[in-house]
């Protein structure tokens, strides 16, 4: 069973072994990954982001939606994404301490540790992804110090492909086969992927984009905003962009690879989900306490319109059950598990109930963060400049030369003025 590489089932084993077989053995390890994960993205943000923002990007992480879900699954996604996180973690550090003074290769040295790590877990894009990023930030930085340097190229090489290829050398020369499973592993299940839909796992080339969209979810609408802030450098502090580079960039990457290949799952694009943390991390730390913009006013009624949906959609999966059979049809036929009966009780109604109460309390946000982004500004006499409630120019909001005598004339005497 050549399918994947062999890491997450060396997790399992040991797990079986200290567990037993089953779902505690078969998970507990994966959970660990998504909770080391957690503690490494908040260690690798807190020099560049700071206190607050290592906080926010850990906690924006771990209550993302597809996160959590596949923090409680076994796939090869979340020990990806930790050694990803890993990686351009180090790669960072090791870009920061070579500008300071001239180091950095040893941090260098760990990164290809964790891209061969990745390569183990789920085979030539933990070398491939990796490579894509360092080249790209040398482009745009057009320098190839320090990456291209003997001390840091050399060493990580061999660390990565020493690490990365040891398995597939090692299986090479003792399997009775000697490297006939590389046919099985790296022709059809990495270039096959890639290039036809395999088991029906099809897509168009937008198909992450609304995968995205649920699975970064509550934060999901707050994402853009954040990535165009970084897109355009309008981040000030230099290593404190930088960070946020490193990580959109390998997201870029990332995106286009999958968006690319033939076969589409959901999960692929799990390691995407750090960087969007980071992102929008970065943005929430950097207006903390200033007047809410026009794009955090949008997505907290669009993150308001999404709960509202997501709870119709469960009041009315009841119903959808009961009929499964006259929605899909005959393609019901190849799944009969979709006819056996599912007790939900009352997990559909109280779901509904919960998402349609987080939709208003996020629309009451938006309009508070109106009226504070808006605020009424009332005249000496105690009238509201209306101008002030739609942001117009502060000299339409300004009287003119006379007016308050004129206004006075008319009052009758004795009559108080609101």
């Amino acid at each position: 069973f050549f399918e994947k590489p062999p890491l997450v089932y060396w997790a399992q084993i040991i797990g079986y072994k200290i567990f037993g077989v089953g779902p505690w053995g078969a998970r507990i390890l994966n959970a660990g990954a998504a909770l080391a994960l957690l503690f490494a993205l908040f260690r690798f943000a807190r020099p560049a982001l700071g206190s607050r923002g290592a906080w926010l990007t850990a906690i924006i992480l771990g209550t993302s939606l597809e996160y959590f879900a596949l923090a409680r699954v076994t796939l090869t996604d979340t020990f990806l994404s930790l050694w990803f996180v890993l990686c351009f973690g180090w790669f960072h550090r090791a870009r920061v301490q070579f500008d300071r003074d001239g180091g950095g290769h040893r941090a260098f040295w760990l990164a290809c540790t964790a891209a061969g790590l990745a390569t183990l877990t789920k085979g030539a894009i933990g070398i491939l992804l990796p490579a894509a990023t360092a080249v790209t930030l040398m482009v745009i930085e057009r320098r190839a110090r320090p990456v291209l340097s003997w001390r840091w190229f050399v060493p990580g090489a061999l660390i990565l492909l020493g690490l990365g290829l040891s398995w597939y050398v090692a299986l090479g020369f003792t399997h009775p086969e000697g490297f006939g499973f590389m046919k099985e592993l790296f022709l059809e299940h990495h270039v096959g992927r890639f290039l036809e839909p395999m088991q029906g796992h099809s897509g168009p080339f937008f198909y992450y984009l609304p995968v995205l969209l649920v699975g970064f979810l509550p934060w999901s609408p707050f994402a853009v905003g954040a990535v165009v802030r970084a897109a355009r450098q309008q981040i000030p502090a230099r290593e404190r962009a930088s960070f946020v580079q490193v990580f959109l960039i390998f997201a870029a990457w990332t995106l286009l690879l999958f968006s690319a290949a033939g076969t589409k799952l959901p999960n692929y694009v799990a390691p995407l989900l750090p960087a969007l943390a980071v992102a929008v991390a970065e943005r929430f730390d950097a207006r903390w306490g200033a007047a809410p913009s026009n794009s955090e006013r949008r997505g907290t009624v669009l993150l308001a319109g999404i709960f509202g949906a997501l709870a119709l959609i469960f009041a009315g999966l009841p119903i959808v059950i009961a009929n499964l059979r006259s929605i899909i049809g005959d393609k019901v036929e190849k799944e009969p598990g979709l006819l056996e009966p599912i007790a939900l009780g009352l997990l559909p109604a109280a779901t509904a109930l919960v998402l349609a109460g987080g939709s208003h309390p996020a629309l009451a946000r938006a309009a508070s963060e109106d009226r504070a982004a808006y605020p009424d500004r009332r005249r000496d006499d105690g009238t509201v400049s209306v101008p002030a409630r739609h942001g117009l120019a502060p000299h339409l909001r300004q009287d003119c030369p006379g007016a308050a005598q004129r206004r006075g004339a008319h009052r009758r005497p004795g009559v108080a003025t609101r």
